[in-house]
């Protein structure tokens, strides 16, 4: 499992329970890329972190900033960009085999949901691609 963590407070504020997150994915073999501490996760690194080639991709809205998504469960200040975002999906795509996918907290608004549709449009087109490309 790798995740993306988009933190919304400093190494010395971050809360007790974003702590025992972190302390559980080290335990746990969880690779993790810190979005924001050292600038952008260079996507290479992240497609050779996932060990798999089925892929299981779970999308949280609001690990994406604000102006991308703003209605959601904890926006938070300098989050994924949209170009960004869209670029390491069409890496896991061509990489991997996506098998499913999901995307979560997503609070019904008008921009927001829009936004989120694309992004659903956006993992069918890619998914689509793949089949295509197998036949």
């Amino acid at each position: 499992m790798i995740q993306i963590i988009v933190q919304d407070h400093g190494e010395n504020t971050r809360t007790y329970h974003g702590k025992l997150e972190l302390e559980f994915a080290k335990n746990n073999n969880i690779k993790f890329f810190e979005w924001g501490k050292d600038g952008d996760p260079r996507i290479k690194n992240i497609i050779k972190a996932i060990p798999t080639k089925n892929v299981y991709l779970t999308i949280d809205v609001d690990g994406f900033d604000p102006s991308v998504m703003p209605s959601t469960g904890t926006p938070v200040p300098d989050g994924i960009q949209w170009r960004y975002g869209m670029n390491l999906l069409k890496e896991i795509f061509n990489s991997k085999n996506v098998i499913a996918a999901d995307i979560a907290e997503v609070i019904p608004e008008r921009s927001t949901t829009y936004n989120a549709a694309q992004l659903l449009y956006y993992l069918i087109a890619l998914k689509q691609k793949d089949i295509l490309a197998k036949k």
